[in-house]
């Protein structure tokens, strides 16, 4: 995650990964300083975590949750605040940033969608303020991991693909979600992927969101994708996809 001063902090991760062994989660936080070409620790996690987030919030901290719970990494004062539960264990999900959540200024929530854990399907919304935790009523039609989420210019969420944890295959479908609503609906597929994308990487230009690479996973087998689509948000439909 780039901080707020150009700094890049590298925090946790597998170690000792070797083909499809994952190897083992690491409380490890290096700091990166592309100034001085230099790699420095930081002061641990709590806990190992591996396929968390890391959120980034406009005042300095970073919202790190994985695992059962989540909490704040202050990099300026390299310290770790006390950890608070998650409503569902999850790795391998995603989050996002809501600003001004409701139209209140400074109010910032991250929002947590799926993953691997006890609740694929749910999304959490975390008051960052208050340091808690609220479980949306709205799901996703199926448990998702290694999905794709970026905010649209009008707060809505797009939701994009992601692997079906019940059976291993990728998924193509969309969703939109209002956060403020509580209310989620299906968008269009993404183009050109029937049997789905995940692990993909998700950019956002102003009104235009951008996905790239990833995989697709079918009856178990893999294949590394050179895939890229981009979804215009003010329009809602893609506008452009290829190799």
């Amino acid at each position: 995650t780039t901080l707020l001063d150009g700094r890049i902090a590298i925090i946790g991760g597998d170690t000792n990964a070797s083909g499809t062994d994952p190897g083992t989660p690491i409380v490890d936080v290096e700091i990166f300083d592309p100034e001085t070409g230099t790699m420095s620790m930081g002061a641990p996690m709590p806990q190992a975590r591996s396929k968390h987030t890391a959120t980034l919030l406009p005042g300095g901290r970073i919202v790190i949750v994985g695992g059962d719970t989540w909490q704040f990494y202050r990099a300026s004062l390299d310290i770790w605040t006390d950890e608070v539960p998650l409503a569902h264990s999850r790795r391998a999900h995603t989050a996002v940033l809501l600003e001004n959540y409701n139209g209140q200024d400074g109010d910032y929530r991250v929002l947590v969608i799926g993953g691997l854990g006890t609740g694929p399907e749910t999304m959490e919304l975390l008051d960052t303020g208050a340091q808690t935790t609220t479980l949306l009523s709205s799901t996703l039609p199926i448990g998702l991991n290694d999905l794709a989420a970026a905010v649209l210019p009008d707060g809505r969420v797009f939701i994009i693909a992601g692997q079906d944890v019940s059976t291993g295959d990728t998924v193509s479908e969309t969703y939109i979600l209002d956060p403020v609503a509580d209310v989620l609906k299906p968008a269009l597929e993404v183009p050109n992927r029937p049997n789905g994308i995940s692990d993909h990487q998700v950019a956002t230009f102003g009104k235009f969101i951008a996905i790239f690479g990833g995989e697709q996973e079918l009856n178990d087998e893999d294949t590394e994708l050179d895939y890229y689509a981009i979804y215009d948000g003010d329009l809602g439909t893609w506008v452009e996809d290829g190799a």
